[in-house]
């Protein structure tokens, strides 16, 4: 039988060893999630005077919703948010500027995975600056800056570009070949002029030139976008761009593991630099100026085929005067997504013999919060009550057969209420209510001598908060039947009962296995039907109903600059020059429902939120993965 068809048969391995471990992997809390019609929601709109000294008119959130210029400057549709520019109207070349959208987000970031899923970027035409990218506006440039995507004008790749106080260093390729990028630049300090590597100008930073292709401007756009990531932790900082056929599956899934992404465009790795110490609260920005410090200095705009002596003297002057140049001067933007790693622990199980041919099992439990997936074939059917105090955890117990040892894993469950039910009464909105959870307990045969014989209960930790009747959770027990058939026995085998598994489920409590007589000979093709029992216990005088489904998205599938900036990034608080750029594309998608009609609804792989019964969960940031 092949390993496909064991695991419909819920065929479980006996493990005998269990070993648990910590790591850290990416997972996406709700609130770092800019997508869907909420997306203007999370960012302020900068309408200040541009801090890089272009020639723009940047709009408060009400002027740019609103078709005053010809039409909106910001808009949702089509699960994707448009970020344009004026592109209708002429201007005074000697005014304020073009009329344009920068957006900042409300919450500040330190470490995070940030990735930018684009359909469209701002066409690369004359007079454009734009860029995504990070900053502190507490302090710039001491808690630094960094520009994950710019360039301007008519320049065909993007520049990725750090900015810091003194003391940070890059190698680029220098040691080894760690980086796609072609390093131009390796003093990160805003103020330096030299570097290990060679000499640099002010305001600068360490800067490197994309060499992957499409990665900017209208070649970007042709292929339909793609995305940006960058990576931000203690150690390093680093950035990766992808076309829409290469953007990795554990990405794409919400599962980000950076380590099997390949080579990055750009890296601090063998540098020196405190991470840390140099880069601190950072805003998430997207925005389109025009000219500048950078963009507006006579060397660039002069080296644009825009440039007219009579006619565009200056880079506002075409600016003001040509608005028709600027139709796909505009970011088209699924999703903005900062991951954040959090520990988790992993189980796994081993087995030196078995009577039952099945993969082994492991589990993974998120921090914050667990689920546990339901096995294909099994039915659930709920049962609840409000009297207490009911808690069947705390005295479970379950036969375990002649000649085995058994070990249990827990774990804890934190999970807030953010919203009920219109049936759920006394709603106990953003409380936190804390479980330990039996995550699953393994049975393993131990050698005994011939015709002895023992059994061991199987007990749960007792957890019986002192509590009156006016305070008793609710609790809700799910059944659920398991159907497994022995496939093979080894040969050290004689005396054989059938097989029995406590379920791994993360909410198990008790099981009692059915008793078969000895057998002298491996029972093959036996089928065994058992019954498990999970009891789930829920907040102080709350109904729990059967509610809606939960929903999730997954990121969708949606990339020879020749000058070089003597002017860096400098987009904070100081009107220095500064770096822009551009993003990435793709289409969200739904990925997958979870339907039920029963109070509680496990998820297997998802983070976000969790719809149980009437209430909404949040914080699910990992899952048990089971193979039954």
């Amino acid at each position: 039988m092949s390993p496909s068809r064991i695991m419909k048969a819920g065929a479980l391995a006996l493990a005998c060893a269990s070993t648990v471990t910590a790591i850290q992997q990416y997972t996406l809390d709700p609130t770092d999630n800019y997508a869907g019609s909420n997306f203007f929601n999370m960012f302020d709109f900068w309408s200040g005077l541009d801090p890089t000294a272009g020639y723009v008119q940047y709009q408060t959130e009400a002027s740019a919703l609103l078709s005053t210029f010809g039409g909106p400057l910001a808009s949702y549709s089509n699960n994707q948010a448009y970020i344009g520019v004026d592109y209708w109207n002429q201007y005074d070349p000697n005014g304020v500027g073009r009329p344009s959208v920068r957006i900042e987000s409300k919450k500040s970031y330190t470490h995070g995975l940030f990735v930018l899923d684009l359909a469209h970027m701002p066409d690369n035409v004359c007079g454009t600056w734009p860029a995504f990218w990070t900053f502190s506006n507490t302090s710039y440039p001491s808690q630094g800056e960094i520009d994950i995507l710019e360039n301007i004008h008519e320049q065909t790749v993007s520049l990725e570009t750090l900015h810091t106080a003194p003391g940070c260093t890059v190698a680029g390729n220098q040691l080894s070949n760690q980086q796609t990028d072609q390093e131009t630049t390796y003093n990160c300090d805003d103020q330096a002029t030299s570097s290990p590597y060679g000499s640099q100008y002010q305001y600068q930073g360490c800067s490197a030139s994309n060499t992957n292709p499409n990665n900017y401007g209208k070649a970007f756009n042709s292929v339909g976008g793609g995305v940006y990531a960058m990576e931000w932790t203690s150690d390093v900082i680093q950035i990766w761009n992808f076309s829409p056929g290469n953007i990795p599956a554990d990405l794409l899934a919400g599962t980000p593991d950076t380590s099997g992404w390949g080579l990055p465009a750009f890296t601090t790795a063998q540098g020196s630099c405190d991470i840390d110490s140099h880069f601190q609260d950072h805003k998430v920005v997207i925005d389109t100026t025009f000219c500048g410090n950078w963009a507006g200095q006579d060397v660039f705009w002069q080296a644009t085929s825009c440039y007219n002596k009579e006619l565009y003297p200056t880079c506002a002057s075409y600016v003001a005067a040509n608005p028709g140049a600027y139709s796909g001067a505009y970011w088209l933007i699924n999703s903005l997504k900062v991951y954040k790693k959090t520990t988790v622990a992993s189980s796994s199980s081993s087995s030196s013999s078995s009577s039952t041919a099945a993969p082994s099992s492991s589990s993974t439990v998120g921090s914050s919060s667990s689920s546990s997936s339901i096995p294909t074939g099994s039915s659930v059917a709920p049962s609840s009550s409000t009297s207490g105090p009911v808690y069947t955890n705390s005295s479970s117990s379950a036969t375990v057969p002649t000649g085995s040892t058994t070990s249990t894993v827990y774990t804890t469950s934190v999970y807030t209420i953010l919203s009920c039910a219109a049936t759920v009464t006394n709603c106990p909105l953003n409380s936190v209510t804390t479980e330990i959870i039996p995550l699953y307990t393994t049975v393993c045969p131990i050698a005994q001598a011939a015709g002895t014989a023992t059994s061991t209960a199987i007990v749960a930790p007792t957890t019986i908060p002192a509590t009156t009747a006016a305070t008793l959770p609710s609790t809700s027990v799910i059944y659920q039947t398991t159907v497994y058939t022995v496939l093979s026995c080894p040969p050290t085998v004689t005396n054989v009962r059938s097989p029995f598994f406590l379920h791994p489920s993360s909410l198990a409590t008790s099981h009692t296995p059915e008793t078969k007589t000895n057998k002298t000979q491996c029972p093959l093709n036996q089928v065994t039907t058992q019954i498990l029992t999970t009891t789930a216990v829920y907040s102080p005088k709350t109904i729990i109903p059967a509610g809606p489904v939960f929903t999730y998205t997954t990121l969708s599938q949606g990339f020879n600059a020749t000058v070089t900036a003597p002017i860096g990034s400098g987009k904070g608080s100081l009107p220095k020059g500064s770096p822009a750029g551009t993003g990435i594309g793709g289409g969200s998608q739904t990925a997958g429902v979870v339907a039920s009609t029963s109070p509680i609804v496990l998820v297997t792989g998802a983070a976000g939120s969790l719809r149980v019964g009437g209430l909404l969960v949040v914080g699910l940031v990992g899952a048990v993965a089971l193979m039954l």
